[in-house]
């Protein structure tokens, strides 16, 4: 009985978990090919501060809860790391972290590496509608690229220099991609939990009986 009720709650849980992963925002070109130039990240020893720069995207076509962000990155200069965030919106600039990675030993500025894949382990919840924010930092001795991207994408930017408030402007994109998983239609969250219920109370009752 136990494990017939337990195969039950897992089929209802599995019905209802997010059922398919789609593409929210994608500017790399075939084959995840990018550009050799990019934004500096961190440090940049042609003159000027320390950069953290950001690339923002909007929600289309339901919520979604975040699986993975990829990116072009690559070194310059100095260690060999950098941090990348996934943020909310304030007021069209980026705002709150949702999550972060910390990422090191990229490949070399000059080569076309392979984009770095940044998988979600907190899974944010992505709302229709709402505008959200992927920026790149990096040590004030470092100096990291964002690349650009291929297909001519231009969209809303920031950027910071040397901890200032960011300031917002329209470019040509780095190259990235934002993927996420379907949140369940409210009737599917009430199914399962009617089923829930159920399976809950029949659990009960056979207890009673066999008292």
């Amino acid at each position: 009985m136990k494990r017939s009720l337990l195969a039950a709650l897992l089929y209802c849980a599995c019905a209802a978990a997010p059922t398919r992963a789609e593409v929210l925002f994608d500017n790399f070109a075939p084959g995840d090919r990018y550009q050799g130039p990019g934004w500096v990240i961190g440090h940049s020893f042609l003159g000027g501060g320390t950069f953290v720069v950001g690339d923002a995207f909007r929600v289309a076509g339901g919520d979604f809860i975040l699986s993975s962000v990829t990116l072009a990155l690559s070194h310059f200069s100095g260690p060999n790391a950098v941090d990348v965030q996934f943020r909310a919106d304030a007021a069209g600039l980026p705002g709150a972290v949702l999550e972060a990675w910390h990422f090191e030993n990229l490949g070399e500025f000059g080569v076309l590496n392979p984009p770095v894949v940044a998988d979600s382990v907190l899974h944010p919840l992505l709302s229709d509608g709402e505008q959200y924010w992927v920026t790149a930092s990096a040590s004030d001795v470092s100096e990291m690229v964002w690349n650009l991207n291929s297909t001519g994408d231009r969209g809303p930017q920031a950027f910071s220099e040397d901890g200032s408030p960011f300031q917002a402007y329209t470019d040509s994109d780095g190259a990235f991609r934002v993927v996420g998983a379907a949140v369940p239609e409210p009737a599917t969250l009430t199914l399962l939990g009617v089923g829930a219920l159920g399976l809950l109370g029949y659990s009960w009752r056979r207890r009673l009986l066999a008292a």
